[in-house]
């Protein structure tokens, strides 16, 4: 991954990235990242991506109730699911949105927007 990542950002930070390039392993005299054959294209992961705008739109749902809500972005706040949520992304929605918890539950709870 590493060195995928240094070929991609070469063309927009060239010093930085062949500086890093060469500091990460040992190279062969005149090496460059330059010169270096820029990795093959993978096949796009279509759940991956539909699970990550569903993630973006949960984010963006949290954020509009906490400016609804005058809620501060430091307070954290716990969220409860209704019905089916793909669990793969809760990290990137727990640090994204500050919460303390992601719950599934039967039911709206009382007074919960």
């Amino acid at each position: 991954q590493r060195r995928v990542h240094g070929r991609l950002l070469h063309p927009f930070m060239p010093f930085i990235t062949e500086e890093l390039w060469q500091a990460l392993e040992p190279r062969k005299e005149g090496e460059s990242l330059m010169v270096a054959q820029m990795p093959e294209v993978a096949p796009v992961d279509d759940v991956l991506l539909t699970n990550f705008e569903i993630v973006k739109e949960i984010v963006g749902g949290i954020r509009t109730i906490r400016l609804q809500k005058n809620i501060p972005n430091k307070d954290t706040l716990a969220l409860q699911v209704l019905g089916e949520h793909a669990e793969d992304f809760n990290c990137v929605i727990s640090k994204m949105c500050n919460l303390s918890a992601i719950d599934k539950v039967e039911d709206k709870a009382a007074g919960a927007v």
